[in-house]
């Protein structure tokens, strides 16, 4: 890294105890910013919160539900009070995906999906934007999914969600634009967490996005955190309501030859005509 691109930058990132939230937050310090992390999650929470601590990073940490409007908002002021504004929110925060089954079983769900992933994100935004519109380069970045657009396992609520945090972010874009106030998205495709169970520690899912990705892997952390500071940052201050996939081209793909592709490989029936 020649200069960091985010100094000056007070960035609020939720969701920031793991996953992709903890992976912005690294990036974000790496360039520079203080930060405020914001999760239900307090071990995870206090380890980021330390271990950027030990790298020189100014960071202040609060334990919040992001569906408590009231209690981001005086995180949000905490943090405009220590670090003399905010710049950035990054708004990463989401409910563990673990319900597999099929609809409308897995409707059950539904509420608190949509709360977290689309009601939140837009209170949050609300809140936050008298303190951003004070800021140099004030920005918003929505984390959402390639799933905005497509239908795979993942509930209803989550597809739909994404759907509507795409919408959204360009909404807030009109909307906040005459404060200067930027609003973008990341629509994530495979991603390889950098803590816990990967994705492709799997030989098949390693396989499968060999097969269906064209970069021939799954995203990991530094690339989405790269991603992030890059849309965060004065490289993108002419750059509001755009929705940047993140996915290595996965959505390129149609999905009928790629299958296709697959079972002429020897992993099915179809034969080359």
């Amino acid at each position: 890294m020649s200069l960091p691109l985010l100094a000056d930058h007070v960035v609020a990132v939720t969701g920031a105890a793991r996953g992709v939230g903890a992976a912005v937050a690294r990036a974000c310090a790496a360039h520079g910013a203080a930060l405020l992390l914001l999760d239900v999650e307090a071990i995870g929470l206090e380890r980021l919160a330390c271990e950027l601590a030990e790298s020189g990073t100014e960071a202040l940490s609060r334990i919040v539900d992001v569906r408590e409007a009231g209690a981001v908002a005086e995180a949000f002021a905490a943090a405009a009070e220590r670090f003399g504004g905010l710049t950035t929110l990054i708004q990463s925060a989401s409910p563990e995906r673990r319900d597999r089954r099929s609809f409308p079983e897995n409707m059950e769900h539904w509420h608190a999906e949509l709360e977290i992933l689309l009601e939140a994100p837009a209170q949050l935004a609300a809140a936050a934007a008298p303190l951003l519109s004070k800021a140099a380069n004030p920005s918003i970045l929505n984390i959402s999914s390639v799933l905005g657009a497509q239908v795979a396992q993942q509930t209803p609520g989550y597809h739909i969600a994404k759907a509507g945090i795409d919408h959204l972010t360009r909404y807030l874009a009109v909307s906040l634009g005459e404060s200067s106030i930027r609003v973008n998205a990341m629509a994530l495709g495979l991603v390889d967490r950098d803590e816990g169970p990967r994705l492709t520690d799997d030989p098949i899912n390693r396989a499968v996005c060999e097969s269906v990705v064209p970069l021939r892997r799954a995203a990991n952390g530094r690339d989405i955190g790269q991603a992030a500071v890059m849309l965060a940052s004065p490289l993108a201050s002419y750059v509001t309501g755009h929705v940047l996939v993140v996915d290595g081209g996965l959505s390129l793909n149609e999905p009928f030859f790629t299958a296709r592709k697959g079972y002429l490989h020897g992993k099915g029936p179809v034969k080359e005509v």
